[in-house]
């Protein structure tokens, strides 16, 4: 792969999904690392903004913003990571096989989780409906003791894919349970974090650091800069 990776700081997950989209009309090739400045919820292409059980109010200023990539609801945390990769369909060192090539995009975070001392594995999943994306056991997921850490999504076009990622450093078991009507318990048991696993880099350190993992990818350069 060649492409250079950019480390973006945070804003709102509008700018960022839309700039997301941008590149991939564009056919811009390369990688963004970035976090949402604010708690906010996104949602898969195609699901219905119902799925949200509190939409933004006053009293709990929660954006709801849709992705251009597929899969379900996320409840996001300021200090969790996010990339998004853009890259030609044709590109020769693309896997064709639509899991395999989420796997291969993805292999940054198990290389980074590796580095901080972590055991992760990759799974992949079929099937599944529930609100909560991390839950519904679909596509490639990364695991740390059995809970997600990562999840990833794609579009595609005729000519490009866009793959969005995620590495929860921080998560919010309660306020997921609560805005996607997910039972507690569940939320509790299959999603996990890097602050559970006693990992105390500051979130900008470590998105550094998954830009370099995901610059191995291919030739690439870190250029931290302002949308």
């Amino acid at each position: 792969m060649h492409w250079s990776v950019l480390v973006d700081p945070p804003s709102p997950a509008a700018l960022h999904l839309g700039e997301d989209r941008r590149r991939l009309d564009g056919g811009e090739v390369g990688a963004r690392v970035y976090r949402f400045d604010r708690p906010c919820v996104t949602i898969g292409v195609s699901q219905r903004q119902e799925v949200v059980a509190q939409p933004p109010s006053p009293e709990q200023p929660f954006e709801v913003v849709r992705r251009s990539t597929g899969g379900g609801a996320l409840v996001h945390h300021p200090e969790e990571l996010l990339y998004a990769i853009v890259v030609r369909l044709d590109h020769p060192g693309l896997s064709r096989d639509i899991l395999s090539s989420y796997e291969q995009l993805d292999s940054p975070v198990l290389l980074l989780l590796e580095e901080l001392g972590l055991a992760p594995t990759q799974v992949r999943g079929h099937g599944g409906q529930r609100p909560c994306c991390y839950l519904r056991g679909t596509g490639v997921r990364v695991l740390i003791g059995g809970k997600v850490v990562s999840g990833a999504s794609q579009r595609r076009t005729r000519t490009h894919l866009l793959q969005h990622g995620t590495l929860l450093v921080q998560t919010d078991h309660q306020l997921t349970a609560r805005l996607l009507r997910e039972p507690l318990a569940d939320v509790r048991a299959g999603i996990t974090s890097l602050r559970e696993y006693q990992v105390q880099t500051p979130a900008a350190e470590l998105a550094e650091a998954l830009a370099r993992a995901l610059g191995r990818l291919g030739d690439s350069l870190v250029v931290p800069r302002h949308l």
